[in-house]
Formats: structure tokens, C-alpha cells, sequence
């Protein structure tokens, strides 16, 4: 690598009596000590950074392709070790250049890393030996290199002939398994932008997914939250102080190549901070800000619907998805030259759609409840608290009908419309209504119109009603209900054969060859679980679309157990011995076994949305009385509240007492669903961390002065809980004035 040098152009006047600093001969083992163990701050991270560089650049010399013939990083088994089949070393290159401090045959080459000449001695800074395995033209030469009295020293171990390639093999000893897993860790954070570099731990290639662009890149090993950037591949925290700038909240590093005027220290820990250098990162970071801004402004649309448009409205990140991976570019705005385009949907012009998402809940103000259908049971009363807007969103089927439907009319539109069931019936008519009257059916109230000019009353009616509209849609009307005949005829003859038909467990159901018995889980009343007998064709099994767990009569209790807390939609039956063997390998049927130990994920997805429950629970605690600081101040765990809360919409199920036990089956076999543990921390973090949020009284108005004024609060709080918390926990704590001018307030 070219390191730039700076003339210093001095003229000298009158008689030249300048000289040239040297360097005491006695003290060299001081200059030693200041290129090695004074060098380098992380001495693990150095030996692994300076060595694979080594390799890479070795294989560059060779003119072999670096993809092709990658640098081998091994740690496993207290040992490191990095493997190059490059140029190789033979005795007077060893000797000569590796081991003599600032020589280096790479000073005038930007295809190759290394300039300072210091890496392969970096080893030194550990306080032990390394061996090196040199072979270049047949001959191979182990050395053994190690802190002498004063100087580096080295001992030949051995001088062979050899018919390997020619290359370089550096390995250390590690103390111990702590020491052993610092290193794994700093080797996938820095060679985590190598494609050069293979990292193999335990004799295991270690999977790195790497993402390209011309200005930046993104790795599944980086480490990294914040922006960084990476000369060729070597990575550097970038130091926002020195930018002027506050830190940018996207995972991915700058790219720059080697000629780009970048220059790192000695060490290679950090980059030389000068104008230049500041002007290129934010030149660069501008670059990529105006990649993504306009990627995400290209594939930006307008939602023809409100519901298509209604689970982004209160998103507060925005996103690009490239290569599956997903980054939010929110951070990354101030400096593009265009905006985020925001969210429109057709037709919607006069409010903000974050307006009628927040009346959501009155969409459905003229209908009323008539009846509800659920775990196979039907009621009339109890139907819950829940509004019918919920009962939508959770997927239920809203019916209209004029009154409770029974009888055979009850039994026809269960079996039509199969699965969970909303009866509604229209109870008013929405009207202008009484200003003077608080009524939601009225829109005077409803619209907040007094605040309006009476005549814009009109275009926002309408609007609301294309809105309301949307979702009235989805109610199927049966008020006017045409049971078929050939259905009604058909129930009346099986009504009639059932007459004398024996009751369950009686006697035993007649069956011929080809078919099997099974009894399939119900619940009967007190939520109790019964188990009913029928027959069933073998070949008809493979028709089956939902998901069916089966046991035999061994297994009841715990099949009952699993029927009270999977959803509707998955099956649980108990089958004979003999004919457990016809349900074995058949599409959508599972053993009990299976479903609690094996592959299938419905378990694990019951119990973490048990477990992701709490901490929503424990989140809408914190909004309670629309605690509307914790909603402008807290907007980075949003998101992740409301994945949990589609999480837990999709897959809980309140089971009572059950819940204990699911947990705890699910902790002693690790059944955990990953798939979301990330924000289910966060979320967790959040109830802990914002938790005294609600002790603070809201502003009247909400303006950016208010904004900045909370969040500094909060920022302070949160910063006093992290340095005192522990300490100070059993603790009361008084508030003691302090003089004006004693008083100094941090900036956040």
C-alpha cells in the first residue's frame, strides 16, 4: 500500500548548519518495545488483522486469484493458526525482511495491504512464541520466534526439502478457552468483509453472508449497529467526533479502496483524521445516503386501499430490502438530497391516515354484537369486551344477520362459513347529529366538524365513509338467508337416522377393511375435552388441509392438555395402536411425540407467544391513559411491540393455568421460537428502561421544543439508571436544590 508523504518545503537562508536526529544505539530495544507491545491497544485483534493481511497480500503477489486461493484462519483447540499458498519465504526473505522491523516489499504497491512492515511481528504484543512454516522452491523451514532479553528472537526448528506449494503457515498457542473465545469473537467482527479469508472454528466453516455495492457493503459477522467503513477489507469504527456529525444507526461500512487517500496508523486500529480524510467519509456517506433514499423513493407506491395501507401507517422506520436483507435508512435522511417519500392512499387527501387509523375502533359504531362462534362453542352472551374492529383484525368471519341465527339456519351457516364466526346485526343509521349530543354514530362529533368550515363537512364525510366503507365490506350479509334444499333434506334424513344412532363409547363403531377409527378432540361443557369416535377411510387421510396431532389412548391426558392451547385450525385425535401406523408419514399429521419434541414449530410458536404476551401486556401498561410521551419518545421499539403483537395475534392462546406449564416444557427442551428473539428483547429492555415514563405528566401541546425537552428528560433518567441503578437500588433517593450557577446540564 502507498502511504502519501507530506513535503515540508522550508527555505533555508544564510549558511546550511542543519542535522538529522538519530536514534540512540543503546536504546533500540526501546524502539522495539514501542513497534510492538506500545503499538497495538488490541493485541488479539492486531496478530489476526496483520497476519490474514499478510496471506492476502502474499496470494496477490502470486498472481493467483484471491477467491479462488483464500488465506485459511483457524482457532480451535488453544491454538490459532493462518495458512497462505502465496509466494511463500524462503531463508533470506524470512530473515532479512519478516524479521526486521519497517522493511517491507510492499511499500509502492495499492494491490497489497501491508506498507509499515510491523504485521507479522505483532505477535509480540501477546507475550509469546509463534512458529512459522515457510516454503518457497522446495525447501521448507520452520522457525520458532519469541521475546529474547532486549530483542526478537528467532531459532530454525528444522530446514527440509518439500514438494508443497509455496506458502507461509503463522500459528500461537491460546491461554485458555476464555482466551480462545475472544479470539473467535474479534476474528468474525475483523474478517468479517474478507471473501479472501476463510475463518474455520472447530474445524467449522464458519457462514458469512457479504452484500456489495460500489460504496458499501453489509456482513452477517460485522458487529457492528453504526455506520463504519472499511479500507479494502479491513474494518474501522468511524469516528463521528472527528466528522462533526452524530453516529448513523445502519449496520453497513463505507467502502474505499486503497488508493482512495485513506491512511490508517501503524497499528491499523484507526484512520489518520486530517481534512481530507473528512471530506471523503462524508462525501462517501452522502453517496450511499442517496442510494438508498432513492432506492426506497423508487419502490415507494400508493396503496389503493386504506386496510392494504393500514399496517405501515404507524411505522416510524423506513426500510430497503436488498439481497433478503432488510435496512432502515431513517438515520441516513439529513444527508441524501431528496426526502423519504411518505405514505398516501388513494383517495384520501383531506386527513392524515393516521387520523382514521385512530378511529378505527368506531368503523363499525352502527352494528352491534348478535352472536359469537369459537372453539366449537356458540354463544349469545358473554361475547367479551372486544370490539368487532378486533374480531375482524383477529381474523374472525363478521356475519350480518337479522337475529340469532338457530336451529337448522345456526347449523348451515357454521358449516358454510367453517371456523371462527362474528354474528352482527344494525342496530342505528350514522347521522350528521347534534353538535350539543357526544355521540360516534354522529358524525358532527365523530369528525371533530365544528372545527371545519361547514363547508368542507361534506368532502370529509365522504372521505370518511370511503374508509368505513372499506371495512363494512367484509361484513357478508345473510339477513336475507336461503338455506338450499338438497342441504335441508339431507339433514332431516341423517336427523332421523340418528334417532336410535348409540352414544359415544356405547359399543364399537362398525368398521370395514380400508378404514380406520378415530376419535378426535372436542370440548364439551366446563371445558372439559372429550374425545369423539368416527370412521374415516384410509385413503381419504391424505385430503386432510390442517394440521393433525395424534397419540393413543396412552397419550390422552397429554393430548387433551395440547387441544386446550393449540388454535382452532390444528386437529387432535387419539388413534388405536394397530392403526397408528396408517397416520405415520401422511401430510398434516404429526405424533404427539413429534409435535412436542420435533421439527414442527407450532409448540415453540405457542409457547414463545405465551411468553411474547407478557411483555406486550407489560407494554400497553406503559400506554395506558395514551401515554403520549412514551409514544414520541420511545418510536424505536414500536416496531418491534407491534411484531411481537402480530406474533402473538397469529399464534396465542390464553390458556390459564396451561401457560405455566407450556413455558416451562418449552424452557426444559429449548422449544423457543427465534425467529423474533431479537425484538422480543428489546421490547423486554424497553418495559424495564421506560418504565417510570408514566410518572411523567404530559405536555398541553406537543411542539418540537416539548419533544426535545422530554427526550433530554428521559435520556437523563436512562443515563442515571445505567451508572447508578445497582448501586442505588435498595437506596431512597432526595432531591437536594443546587445553586443556579453550580448547576451544569448534560446535552443529549
Amino acid at each position: 500500500m502507498i502511504i502519501g508523504q507530506q513535503q515540508n518545503n522550508i527555505e533555508k537562508i544564510g549558511l546550511d548548519s542543519s542535522k538529522k536526529a538519530g536514534i540512540n544505539q543503546d536504546k533500540l530495544g526501546k524502539l522495539q518495545y514501542i513497534l510492538t507491545k506500545g503499538l497495538y491497544q488490541d493485541a488479539q485483534s492486531a496478530v489476526i488483522v496483520e497476519w490474514a493481511n499478510n496471506g492476502v497480500d502474499s496470494i496477490v503477489q502470486s498472481k493467483k486469484d484471491p477467491i479462488e486461493n483464500p488465506v485459511i484462519v483457524k482457532i480451535g483447540n488453544r491454538k490459532l493458526s493462518v495458512e497462505d499458498k502465496g509466494i511463500g519465504l524462503n531463508k533470506d526473505e524470512f530473515e532479512n525482511v519478516c524479521m526486521s522491523y519497517l522493511s517491507s516489499t510492499k511499500e509502492n504497491n495499492n494491490d497489497t495491504i501491508g506498507h509499515f512492515g510491523l504485521g507479522m511481528k505483532s505477535f509480540i504484543a501477546l507475550d509469546r512464541s509463534a512458529i512459522f512454516t515457510c516454503r518457497k522452491d522446495g525447501v521448507e523451514i520452520k522457525y520458532i520466534a519469541y521475546q529474547g532479553e532486549e530483542f526478537m528472537e528467532y531459532d530454525v526448528i528444522y530446514e527440509k526439502e518439500t514438494t508443497e506449494e509455496n506458502g507461509l503457515i503463522c500459528e500461537i498457542d491460546i491461554k485458555d478457552s476464555y482466551e480462545e473465545q475472544t479470539f473467535i469473537s474479534k476474528a468474525r467482527t475483523k474478517l468479517a468483509y474478507y471473501d479472501t479469508v476463510v475463518l474455520i472454528i472447530d474445524g467449522i466453516v464458519q457462514e458469512n453472508q457479504i452484500i456489495r455495492s460500489d460504496n458499501w457493503q453489509f456482513s452477517d459477522n460485522s458487529g457492528f449497529n453504526l455506520l463504519h467503513l472499511c479500507l479494502k477489507d479491513v474494518v474501522y469504527e468511524i469516528n463521528y467526533s472527528k466528522l462533526g456529525i452524530p453516529q448513523i444507526n445502519i449496520p453497513i461500512a463505507l467502502r474505499f479502496d486503497l488508493s482512495s487517500g485513506l491512511c490508517p496508523i501503524p497499528s491499523r486500529e484507526a484512520l489518520i483524521y486530517n481534512q481530507e480524510t473528512i471530506i471523503l467519509v462524508k462525501d462517501k456517506i452522502k453517496s450511499i445516503a442517496n442510494f438508498f433514499i432513492d432506492r426506497y423513493n423508487s419502490e415507494w407506491k400508493e396503496y389503493e386501499s386504506f386496510i392494504e395501507a393500514m399496517p405501515h401507517i404507524h411505522n416510524y422506520y423506513y426500510y430497503v430490502n436488498i439481497a433478503g436483507k432488510d435496512f432502515c435508512i431513517d438515520a441516513l435522511e439529513k444527508y441524501a438530497d431528496s426526502s423519504i417519500k411518505t405514505l398516501k392512499i388513494k383517495g384520501i387527501d383531506i386527513n392524515n391516515p393516521s387520523f382514521y387509523f385512530n378511529l378505527k375502533g368506531n368503523m363499525f359504531a352502527e352494528y352491534e354484537k348478535a352472536a359469537l362462534y369459537d372453539s366449537w362453542t356458540f354463544k349469545t352472551k358473554r361475547t367479551g369486551y372486544n370490539s368487532i374492529m378486533w374480531h375482524l383484525e383477529q381474523k374472525y368471519t363478521l356475519i350480518e344477520v337479522t337475529s340469532v341465527p338457530v336451529g337448522y339456519t345456526r347449523k348451515y351457516l357454521l358449516e358454510k362459513y367453517n371456523g371462527r364466526i362474528l354474528f352482527v346485526k344494525k342496530f342505528t343509521k350514522r347521522k350528521l347529529g347534534d353538535r350539543n349530543k357526544v355521540k360516534v354514530e354522529n358524525y358532527i362529533y365523530l369528525l371533530s366538524l365544528n372545527n371545519y368550515k361547514r363547508e368542507t363537512w361534506r368532502a370529509r364525510i365522504k372521505e370518511w365513509q370511503r374508509v368505513e366503507n372499506e371495512f363494512i365490506s367484509k361484513i357478508i350479509d345473510e339477513t336475507n338467508i336461503q338455506i338450499p334444499e338438497d342441504w335441508l333434506a339431507r339433514e332431516k334424513e341423517a336427523k332421523k337416522a340418528n334417532i336410535n344412532k348409540p352414544k359415544y363409547n356405547s359399543k364399537a363403531l362398525n368398521k370395514e377393511k380400508g378404514q380406520v377409527t378415530l376419535a378426535w378432540a372436542k370440548k364439551s361443557y366446563a371445558d372439559k375435552v372429550t374425545f369423539d369416535k368416527s370412521v374415516h377411510n384410509i385413503s381419504d387421510l391424505k385430503n386432510r388441509h390442517f394440521l393433525t396431532i395424534y397419540g393413543t389412548s396412552d397419550h390422552k391426558e397429554i393430548l387433551s392438555r395440547v387441544f386446550r392451547v393449540v388454535p382452532a385450525k390444528v386437529h387432535v385425535i387419539i388413534a388405536n395402536k394397530s392403526e397408528v401406523k396408517h397416520l405415520k408419514d401422511r401430510h398434516n399429521f404429526i405424533s404427539i411425540e413429534k409435535f412436542i419434541m420435533g421439527d414442527n414449530k407450532t409448540f415453540g410458536k405457542i409457547a414463545t407467544s405465551i411468553l411474547f404476551q407478557r411483555e406486550i401486556d407489560e407494554f400497553n401498561l406503559l400506554f395506558r391513559n395514551d401515554n403520549q410521551i412514551l409514544q414520541k419518545c420511545t418510536k424505536k421499539y414500536y416496531d418491534d411491540y407491534q411484531k411481537l403483537t402480530q406474533y402473538s395475534n397469529d399464534n396465542y392462546k390464553n390458556s390459564g393455568e396451561m401457560n405455566k406449564e407450556i413455558l416451562q416444557m418449552a424452557e426444559t427442551y429449548n422449544l423457543w421460537d427465534y425467529t423474533l428473539w431479537e425484538e422480543y428483547k428489546n421490547v423486554k429492555k424497553c418495559n424495564v428502561d421506560y418504565a417510570f415514563v408514566n410518572q411523567l405528566k404530559a405536555p398541553g401541546k406537543w411542539d418540537s421544543v416539548a419533544e426535545k425537552r422530554y427526550n433530554t428528560t428521559i435520556s437523563q433518567m436512562l443515563l442515571f439508571r445505567k451508572k447508578y441503578y445497582n448501586e442505588l437500588q435498595d437506596f431512597e433517593i432526595q432531591l437536594i436544590p443546587i445553586k443556579k450557577e453550580e448547576l451544569e446540564i448534560a446535552e443529549f
